[in-house]
């Protein structure tokens, strides 16, 4: 029995990493069947965690195709599945509300995607400590700075974004990430009339956009843009 339950481990991850292969080729719907499948196969075999995080990989392809509809009742259909009293399992509900915020975001509806995106938080805020959700902390963070950005509120938005700078600088973040975080800093900082400020978190990012990206890549543009903007209200 143990045998056979190590074999039918093994087909679920090699599923996953097939679906997780076409994923990171834009095969959306090749990765949408993996995924489907792998989570049945950990479904049946009671892992629900990999079962959870399969299908949060559906989510993720129904908001790349714009598929809004279905997102929000996987969304549903998910959170129904995940008792807010089960400790063990804070890390995949909190996924799942910042996708509800993500959801609610992409039909301005923006009170509501901050009340989610707070929840989520507070979630993950409240998981383990371990490298991988610190980083989706970060992550977090960074995104309901977005929408308090969106609100014109940059000191909140400021605050956050700072928060996942620290998270970031400690667990060693790639270099786009880091750009994308300095940016958003000098954005809010360039509202707030820190303009020295924002000239260096501009600067910073334009270093971690060379790190990554072609120099001729429009971001790389849009930051020397922004600098420029920033040195003529000096």
């Amino acid at each position: 029995v143990l045998s056979s339950l190590a074999q039918s481990e093994e087909k679920a991850d090699v599923l996953s990493k097939k679906a997780s292969s076409f994923f990171e080729s834009s095969n959306w719907d090749s990765a949408e069947y993996y995924y489907r499948a792998a989570a049945l196969a950990y479904d049946q075999l009671g892992n629900r965690r990999k079962y959870f995080q399969e299908s949060n990989q559906i989510i993720e392809i129904y908001l790349m195709e714009n598929r809004l509809f279905e997102m929000k009742t996987s969304i549903d259909s998910l959170l129904s599945q995940v008792s807010e009293q089960d400790s063990s399992l804070l890390e995949v509900r909190s996924y799942l509300l910042s996708n509800l915020s993500i959801y609610y975001e992409r039909i301005f509806l923006l009170k509501k995607s901050l009340y989610y995106a707070e929840l989520a938080i507070e979630l993950l805020e409240r998981a383990p400590k371990n490298e991988q959700n610190n980083l989706n902390l970060a992550s977090f963070y960074l995104n309901i700075g977005l929408l308090y950005q969106r609100n014109r509120d940059y000191l909140q938005a400021l605050k956050y974004y700072r928060q996942s700078l620290i998270l970031r600088e400690e667990y060693g973040a790639e270099p786009m990430g880091m750009a994308d975080i300095h940016n958003s800093i000098a954005v809010a900082n360039f509202y707030l009339g820190q303009y020295d400020e924002a000239l260096k978190q501009y600067q910073l990012s334009l270093d971690y956009y060379y790190k990554a990206l072609d120099p001729i890549h429009p971001k790389v543009a849009i930051a020397f843009n922004n600098m420029a903007f920033s040195h003529m209200r000096l």
